[in-house]
């Protein structure tokens, strides 16, 4: 018996070098060697593939026209102009903190409106009918030296916006306030030219709850709003969970067959486009040559990218580079800030004249489209965003080029406490006098003196509980349903009675109850930042907004039961 072996040898080629640099390099040892390769590769042979020359792109534009705060109906809905202010100025602003300085800024300039119209004389009976407070806050030394010069010569103002508004009502045409100035035959022309403007210029900037709305959701200490487009159609994003600071795309999802009333004034059409443009090779620093006798730019050297097989983000960056990089193009697409656009169509014209009609990858792969940048999820009324399918248009912000910031105005931090079984909100930093932050334990310890001095020679005693720190809030668990809890804020019970409410504004809301997913183990933070920018108009914009973000980790409150320590002994 005979038997036929066939063998095989199997030629593999074996890097020399971990790295692709010598091959990549294309080192050029002979012109007539270059010239040889061109004509193997096929660079000197023509083709039928032409190049993208013109670019004819039909667009139709819809600018944003509306905005509602909250999670909610009940709130009202706002018109909104992209040109003007930026969106995030209506979104955090905290109508509800005019503090003293900013009560005494305005009454500056209510006695200033008063000199102009030429009632100076009258500034005298404002401020002694509408004074400054005293210092409520003892610990803040510096804003109370500050307050106490003010009062003498400036009334406040936030308080008289409010007393005059509630007098005159919402037309200016109301009694004046019981115990108001007399003015004598000065009334009416003090009311209509410097009260009424003076009321005007307040409100907006401290628009009362019921025209504003409030897009904070203490439950889940973050923004929420809805934004639409004027109707037919009507696109309408909503943005459940924006954590503050610059508001773009990716916070929004389209809403199925979700609607707003956009305000009666409301004119913000659709404007359909067409223009023609010139497309430009996609290009970056250290994309190879089309072309071999070129010299390429070493400044970035792809070749010397360590990938491993298992990286895939590198090894597809390196393919894009080195392969398909010289395949794509740029086309510009200039469009106004604030503004919801569709591509009807996009008509590319190459050197040879054939006209090729690009459709869409949502056109072309339906609803297994992969290709996602810059989509936005279409949420179904009870889905995920993504459930109901992708909108085909694209959402351009008026995001402010550039967001000055404070140093934090507050600080709280909200943690878990493993050791107490508690959860607990920590007030870090609160709003001094001047509306500045101040630290809140540095307060609360200047409030209370200098601290007795315990003595290593005292007696131990027992304590029934050794409370926390008096800005520590506990967060009390509340059985709302089937796995379903809710943290309620509450005070602590010590021998001196209970403790002081917040003195901040982020835990101010009477009756405070968060979910439990808002506390996770590794902590919230929420921080309030005064934040002035510039609309796309030029015009300057200044609020107090918060941002929350994670925080530290786990905490210890230093809440104990059964405790013994050496009493404080007066020294």
């Amino acid at each position: 018996m005979t038997f036929d072996l066939t063998t095989w040898n199997r030629i593999e080629p074996s890097a020399r070098a971990p790295d692709l640099a010598a091959s990549l390099s294309g080192r050029l040892a002979d012109p007539l060697w270059m010239l040889a390769r061109q004509w193997q590769s096929g660079e000197l042979d023509g083709t039928d593939g032409g190049r993208p020359v013109t670019v004819r792109v039909a667009t139709q534009t819809t600018p944003l026209a509306a905005w509602r705060p909250g999670d909610d109906d009940t709130q009202p809905v706002q018109s909104y102009d992209p040109g003007g202010a930026p969106l995030e100025s209506h979104i955090e602003a905290d109508h509800a903190a005019a503090g003293l300085w900013e009560a005494a800024a305005a009454g500056r300039r209510f006695i200033a409106m008063l000199g102009v119209a030429g009632f100076s004389n009258h500034a005298a009976a404002f401020l002694q009918r509408w004074s400054l407070p005293t210092d409520p806050s003892p610990g803040d030394a510096t804003g109370g030296r500050l307050l106490g010069l003010l009062r003498h010569g400036l009334p406040d103002g936030a308080a008289m916006a409010r007393d005059l508004r509630e007098a005159l009502g919402a037309d200016g045409l109301g009694a004046w306030p019981v115990g108001g100035p007399d003015l004598g035959a000065d009334l009416d022309p003090v009311r209509t030219n410097v009260v009424l403007p003076y009321l005007d210029w307040w409100e907006q900037r401290h628009p009362p709850d019921a025209i504003a709305g409030d897009a904070w959701v203490p439950a889940r200490q973050r923004y929420a709003l809805t934004a639409a487009t004027a109707e037919d159609p009507q696109i309408v994003l909503t943005a459940g969970d924006h954590l503050g600071g610059t508001l773009d795309w990716t916070a929004f999802s389209s809403e199925a067959g979700g609607e707003l009333r956009t305000p009666p004034k409301t004119n913000a059409p659709a404007v359909d486009t067409v223009r023609t443009v010139l497309p430009a090779p996609v290009q970056f620093k250290g994309a190879p040559t089309p072309r071999w006798w070129e010299i390429e730019d070493g400044a970035v050297a792809l070749a010397r990218v360590d990938a491993a097989s298992d990286e895939l983000a590198k090894l597809l960056f390196l393919e894009f580079t080195l392969i398909y990089g010289n395949d794509f193009f740029v086309v510009p697409l200039p469009l106004p800030v604030g503004s919801y656009t569709t591509v009807k169509s996009l008509l590319v014209t190459d050197g040879f004249g054939v006209r090729t009609l690009v459709d869409s990858t949502e056109t072309v792969d339906g609803a297994a489209a992969t290709w996602r940048l810059f989509a936005i999820a279409n949420q179904a009324l009870d889905g995920a965003p993504g459930s109901a399918g992708f909108l085909d248009g694209r959402l351009l912000p008026a995001v402010p080029p550039g967001v000055l910031q404070s140093e934090p105005v507050e600080d709280v931090r909200f943690v878990r406490d493993e050791q107490s079984a508690l959860a607990w909100a920590v007030e870090r930093r609160v709003p001094g006098v001047i509306g500045r932050g101040v630290d809140r334990a540095q307060l609360t310890h200047q409030q209370a003196g200098e601290a007795p001095v315990k003595r290593a020679d005292a007696d131990p005693a027992y304590t029934l509980a050794r409370t926390p720190p008096d800005w520590w809030y506990p967060l009390l668990p509340e059985q709302l349903g089937l796995r379903q809890i809710a943290l309620s804020l509450s005070r602590v019970a010590h021998t001196g009675g209970v403790q002081d409410g917040p003195q901040g504004r982020v835990l101010a809301k009477p009756g405070l109850v968060l979910d439990e997913q808002t506390v996770p183990r590794s902590g919230l933070r929420v921080v309030s930042r005064a934040r002035m920018a510039r609309g796309a108009d030029g015009s300057r914009a200044a609020w107090l907004g918060r941002e929350a973000g994670p925080g530290s980790g786990e905490g210890h409150s230093g809440l104990a039961f059964d405790d013994v320590q050496l009493p404080a002994v007066d020294s």
